[in-house]
């Protein structure tokens, strides 16, 4: 089983990262400089709004742990919108039998857990230091019902926050 170390995506202006979005590269930066070997490392985030000026969240956070560690290859999954498109994704593109590090905010853990683990994979997550609001607790309680519903089989929740996200 190889080990893969997974950094979801926050937001990005153009090549500038969001501040959560700079703790979990700063996060996954210590991570591969450490003793952990990674076999494969990947940045998760497509496009969802104007702001962002045609650069993923991926490519954004690829190209920031590149500015630390120079001849490093990370795959950029560009095309999630979600978490749950997130853990979709990434696990199309490397298969469930792995082990899964995965790099996001504190405040997102439970979410990020309760994902991957309906996915059917168990993970090490790995939480980066972020900014703590009314609104984002808000997003994650309702993140949490909406990936209830996507692991019990109702897709339409998970689809309409896709499709607002793709509208933005």
């Amino acid at each position: 089983m190889a080990n893969i170390l997974v950094v979801h995506g926050h937001q990005n202006q153009g090549w500038n990262l969001s501040y959560d979005a700079e703790a979990r590269c700063r996060k996954a930066i210590e991570l591969i400089r450490s003793d952990q070997p990674f076999d494969r490392i990947i940045c998760s985030g497509g496009l969802f709004s104007p702001e962002q000026q045609g650069v993923t969240i991926a490519a954004a956070m690829a190209q920031r742990i590149r500015e630390e560690i120079v001849n490093i290859d990370i795959e950029e999954e560009g095309e999630s919108l979600t978490t749950i498109d997130n853990c979709e994704k990434v696990i199309q593109m490397v298969g469930k039998d792995n082990n899964f590090f995965v790099i996001s905010s504190d405040y997102h853990a439970l979410r990020t857990m309760v994902i991957w683990d309906l996915a059917g994979k168990k993970i090490k997550f790995v939480s980066a230091l972020g900014r703590k609001t009314v609104k984002k607790y808000i997003v994650e309680v309702i993140g949490i019902a909406v990936a209830i519903c996507w692991g019990l089989g109702l897709k339409w929740p998970e689809m309409y926050f896709r499709q607002k996200a793709r509208q933005a």
